[in-house]
């Protein structure tokens, strides 16, 4: 009997710890899958969102929630979404959830003070621009590299007209991430604030290089080079944005304006006779096709656009004034006369 039992020791002994071997990398494995689960479900719920489904990316996340109530990441996801249904007052209270489970949460301090400051700029009390404030300090203080933050705190300082502290942020963020056509953006703005408009046009640039597929960003640059009178520039700029969004009328009236200044009238009419074609009422493009008639020396043709611009507006100086030039130019001083004293009238009457 001594023998068998052992022999029923011998056998038994390694069975244990091989049997919590199994346990253990079974409650890994459910671990892992459950982990993988919850991931699955944030990132569909992120696309929903981004696709403005809304409805179904909260039911993504409850269902995430039901796999794991404390993780505070998925109550950042779902302020996410109602920041972008621009509800600020639910994602607040999605991100307190967040921060009282992960107190280090530095993504949700931040998140929650662009909520602060939201309902800060709705009139909503000063007190919520002081919790912005305050919850930005906090995310900088928990990660001083991120750079988002530092980025809006910039944007804040300069809502204030704290140009020079808001330079010292955008700097900051560029320098942590100088890749973001957004920062250089922001601090362009702060530097064209303070008068240092080379400098701005060098941020500008690189934004626009860096989203180059975006329209939005050469438009913006050709104004910068238009305002700091480098005309050229401005027009490689704005072809490019042209190029990507061929029909935007907008565009073509501004490049017939730098074909204006540049002296290329017959681009520049090209261009004003897209504008007409589709908005024939437009005053102004007649009144700038007409000074592009004058700089051809085709003062019929101007003196019939001038005409039906101001037949159109009414009661536009500059349409005034720019017939009167013409009559002077044609010897019809008694017109052009009567024509300055319109123009005069309209000034005065003007409201400053």
């Amino acid at each position: 009997m001594q023998k068998k039992t052992r022999r029923r020791c011998k056998s038994y002994t390694p069975i244990f710890p091989l049997c919590l071997s199994f346990l253990l990398t079974g409650a890994s494995a459910q671990a892992e899958d459950r982990a993988g689960q919850i991931s699955d479900l944030k990132n569909k719920s992120m696309l929903m969102a981004n696709t403005k489904r809304f409805k179904e990316a909260i039911a993504l996340s409850e269902q995430a929630l039901k796999l794991d109530k404390n993780d505070a990441t998925i109550f950042y996801l779902r302020a996410r979404i109602k920041e972008e249904q621009k509800d600020p007052v639910a994602a607040i209270k999605e991100l307190n959830r967040a921060i009282e489970l992960n107190p280090k949460y530095a993504e949700a301090y931040l998140l929650r003070a662009k909520g602060y400051f939201f309902l800060a700029e709705m009139d909503e009390g000063r007190d919520n621009a002081e919790k912005a404030k305050s919850d930005l300090a906090t995310a900088i203080k928990l990660n001083p590299r991120l750079a988002e933050a530092h980025d809006y705190k910039g944007v804040g300082l300069a809502s204030e007209n704290k140009l020079k502290e808001a330079l010292d942020c955008f700097n900051q963020a560029v320098a942590l991430n100088n890749n973001n056509g957004t920062f250089l953006d922001h601090r362009a703005m702060a530097l064209n604030a303070l008068g240092k408009r080379l400098e701005a046009t060098k941020d500008l640039r690189r934004s626009a290089e860096l989203n180059k597929n975006d329209p939005h960003g050469w438009v913006i640059l050709s104004q910068q080079f238009t305002d700091i009178g480098m005309y050229k520039d401005a027009l490689i700029s704005l072809n490019m944005a042209i190029k990507l969004k061929p029909h935007q009328l907008d565009n073509i009236y501004k490049r017939a304006l730098l074909y204006q200044k540049l002296h290329m009238y017959k681009e520049a009419l090209a261009d004003l006779n897209k504008v007409l074609e589709s908005s024939p009422s437009d005053d102004d493009a007649l009144k700038m096709r007409g000074d592009c008639y004058v700089g051809l020396k085709d003062f019929p043709l101007a003196l019939k656009d001038y005409d039906q611009a101001i037949k159109l507006s009414g009661a536009q100086a500059s349409h005034y004034q720019a017939r009167a030039q013409l009559h002077r130019l044609m010897g019809k001083n008694a017109a052009a006369s009567k024509d300055e004293s319109t123009a005069a009238k309209l000034k005065a009457e003007k409201p400053k």
